[in-house]
């Protein structure tokens, strides 16, 4: 994880969204060493503040944010890696329609949220 967290700084060092990380985009060279993969729909953004609002990407490793319709950043890339994090540790992809008890505050219609992520762990 380590290496693939440091792949993602790098990436958001120079400006670019990735869009996409998951498991199926995590390549392990000959070396031993793991690379991003896939950068067919990342983004360059103008600055380290900036948006993006285009919602794409593989539902299983999507943020709340593009769940929402609202625009993300970098941040939903480090989403994207705990997600990743969590495939890796259960051997399984995050749900994303647990159906937690009414009126719990974590209840946005089937959207993963971290404070429902916290739960399952």
């Amino acid at each position: 994880m380590q290496q693939i967290a440091l792949g993602i700084h790098y990436m958001h060092q120079n400006k670019v969204l990735h869009r996409d990380i998951k498991t199926q985009n995590i390549f392990l060279l000959g070396n031993g060493r793991l690379v991003l993969g896939d950068l067919g729909i990342s983004k360059v953004l103008d600055g380290t503040m900036a948006f993006a609002s285009t919602q794409i990407g593989t539902p299983y490793y999507m943020s709340p944010e593009l769940f929402k319709n609202k625009p993300y950043n970098y941040k939903s890339d480090v989403w994207a890696a705990g997600c990743v994090l969590y495939e890796l540790s259960t051997l399984k992809c995050v749900p994303i329609n647990p159906r937690p008890p009414r009126g719990h505050p974590s209840s946005h219609h089937g959207v993963v949220t971290g404070m429902r992520l916290m739960h399952l762990l």
